[in-house]
């Protein structure tokens, strides 16, 4: 509230004046207003609405009900709308010692104690409030305030002029529709309920009465006199407005304490106060100075952090990059492994559903047993090599050795010549042969050698009439024999000298049986392969898959919290500096502050504190002096009688509509 501002304002100002400090009076502020909606209604009301805010903020009523033997005096004062007094109507209300109440009003026409001068302006320019109707623009409208009730006091037996020290609270209605960007200068803006006023409290007088000097020098009390409302207009218009007078601020306040010896008792608290702000100084310097030694060291650090940051981002863009390399390919490894388990299930099945090992077992017995591939081949080539001789010996016998005979007879020889005649015949078989190129030669081929030896014989028998059909028939047996016997035989040699016999039998021992699990076999590897692909699927390569695609789904934010804190490292390097700079600013600052605080408490604090003198009793004499005019001014018009009386002022300023 307003008054207890003032209050608060008023003992700054006695204490400042003990002091001989200047110091800037109560209410000297600006204050903007954003004036909300007014109830159309409330425009009649607005001197209720006034009445009501002063009431609030400054605790002063006119319609108070007065005790036992009281009298109470309000001066209606009436002014057109630049605060010109009109007429004056005095009402005074009497309470008796037996509570009997009686009322008065008469009409006065002594000027009123304080004159209200308001003036206007528009656009910077002062304008008559008749002319300033219904105009739109800047306007501004001023209270100046002159108090009239001078009076003498006498302060260590000198006489001195002073005023009585009166408060105006000056209120005015604005219509928010018209009036926007409120600003008052001495005041405030008050709310009513839903209504608006703007509000302003001067004391006229109160600075000329206190003249306060220390050493010879006036202090400059800048005390309120004038209150100012600026605001932008349209379509001007302006309820009455109401001015409240009392001269009761002073007298409210507690000056019965106010006493040299409290003011020395004050000042001694101001002084060690001095002496430890000045203390707390010097330990503030030495703060700030350990701090601005130790930043360099904070500086490099952080430099050195902003690097690693940066460094660890750039390391985890890396990392991030290779874990998606690592989910994309154990993904795919994953894939391939649920292929080859999936065919080494089906190789694995299809072998056993086909009985692969029995085959391979059966095929090596085939080969290898007692009734096998090779004992059937040497059986056949024993047998063959038997009806061979047997065939060769017949026909030799029947055809060779009978035309051996009739060779030897030709040639004149003898019996014991055979060996030389079938040379000879030989010799004649070899060279026919060799003309069809057929060579003979020491193994089987003589068979065949033979063969054609015979038929050569055999031909040359028939055309001499002596030919003989089961010879014929053994030669073309014989001839069928050679042929088998020869393909038995290559095959024979080859798949020997292959060593299908032995290669055989390992690869049965290799593949083994899946009907019987041993170490090292085709059929228990293939087993244990089976089993291992799905299960290094299952527990291997799928959990890969599944871990590096967690990893790679954290990548993002990953990436991003290095990047943010890379970006945040680089942010506090580089506020670093400033920090350097500021630290820098704030030790000098604080040097500065030393300094200054040393000299204020020697040149300042020291001297005030001193000033405990002559000058400060005068002071509180003056100011007692006035606060006495001020509760001393009991009526304004006849005698207070034996009443305890209390006069009150409201100046009504017409309205400008």
């Amino acid at each position: 509230m307003i008054r207890r501002n003032l209050m608060r304002a008023g003992a700054v100002v006695l204490t400042a004046s003990m002091l001989g400090i200047s110091v800037v009076g109560c209410g000297s502020s600006k204050e903007t207003a954003s004036v909300t909606a007014v109830n159309d209604e409330a425009a009649p009301q607005a001197e209720s609405a006034i009445t009501s805010a002063i009431n609030n903020e400054l605790a002063i009523s006119t319609t108070s009900t007065l005790k036992n033997n009281t009298r109470q005096q309000t001066v209606y004062v009436f002014d057109d709308a630049t605060g010109k007094q009109d007429h004056t109507t005095v009402s005074t209300k009497v309470t008796d010692a037996k509570g009997e109440t009686s009322s008065t009003s008469e009409e006065s026409s002594k000027e009123a104690p304080v004159t209200i001068k308001v003036s206007y302006t528009l656009n910077g320019k002062e304008i008559s409030p008749e002319e300033l109707v219904g105009k739109s623009g800047k306007v501004k409208i001023r209270f100046d305030y002159t108090n009239n009730e001078k009076k003498e006091i006498m302060v260590n037996g000198q006489p001195q002029t002073a005023y009585v020290p009166f408060t105006v609270a000056t209120g005015l209605m604005l219509d928010n529709e018209k009036f926007t960007n409120v600003e008052v200068t001495n005041g405030k803006v008050s709310k009513v309920g839903s209504d608006i006023v703007a509000l302003g409290v001067t004391l006229p007088g109160l600075k000329d009465s206190l003249n306060l000097k220390f050493n010879d020098e006036v202090l400059d009390l800048n005390i309120p006199e004038y209150f100012e409302v600026s605001a932008d207009v349209k379509d001007f218009a302006l309820e009455m407005s109401l001015s409240v007078v009392t001269s009761n601020l002073l007298s409210d306040m507690d000056l019965d304490n106010l006493s040299l010896t409290s003011l020395e008792s004050k000042l001694t608290e101001l002084q060690t106060a001095a002496d430890q702000l000045a203390d707390g100084t010097v330990k503030l310097q030495e703060g700030t100075q350990q701090l601005e030694d130790n930043v360099p060291a904070l500086v490099s650090g952080v430099s050195a952090l902003n690097d690693g940051a940066a460094t660890l981002s750039a390391g985890v863009g890396s990392y991030a990059a290779g874990v998606s390399s690592l989910s994309a390919g154990a993904a795919e490894v994953d894939s391939n492994m649920q292929t080859l388990s999936s065919s080494l299930s089906t190789l694995y099945n299809t072998l056993n559903d086909n009985e692969f090992d029995t085959k391979v077992a059966s095929l090596n017995e085939g080969i290898n047993g007692a009734s096998g591939l090779f004992a059937s081949l040497s059986n056949g080539m024993s047998s063959y090599k038997n009806q061979y001789e047997t065939a060769y010996a017949d026909a030799y016998q029947k055809i060779f050795k009978a035309n051996y005979m009739q060779e030897l007879q030709a040639r004149s020889m003898t019996p014991d010549m055979d060996a030389q005649a079938e040379s000879l015949v030989k010799t004649g078989v070899e060279n026919d042969l060799a003309g069809k190129g057929i060579t003979a030669d020491a193994n089987i081929d003589s068979a065949a050698y033979m063969t054609v030896a015979l038929c050569k014989l055999y031909a040359a028998q028939s055309s001499a009439g002596s030919a003989d059909d089961t010879i014929i028939q053994n030669i073309v047996k014989l001839n069928q024999f050679a042929a088998a016997y020869k393909a038995m035989y290559d095959s024979y040699s080859k798949l020997k000298a292959a060593g299908l016999d032995t290669g055989v039998a390992s690869l049965a021992g290799a593949i083994g049986s899946f009907d019987t699990y041993r170490e090292g076999t085709l059929c228990s590897s293939l087993y244990a392969l089976n089993a291992g692909a799905a299960k290094l699927q299952s527990e291997g390569t799928a959990k890969l898959a599944q871990g590096a695609s967690t990893l790679n789904a954290n990548n993002d934010a990953l990436t991003s919290g290095a990047a943010q804190l890379a970006n945040g490292t680089e942010t506090l390097n580089n506020a670093a500096s400033t920090l350097s700079s500021g630290v820098a600013q704030l030790n000098t600052g604080a040097i500065t502050l030393k300094d200054g605080m040393a000299e204020f408490n020697k040149e300042g604090i020291s001297k005030i504190t001193s000033l405990a003198g002559a000058d400060v009793q005068t002071a509180i004499d003056t100011i007692d002096e006035v606060a006495k005019l001020g509760s001393n001014y009991k009526t304004f018009t006849g005698s207070t009688g034996n009443y305890d009386s209390s006069v009150t002022f409201v100046y009504k300023t017409a309205a400008i509509q």
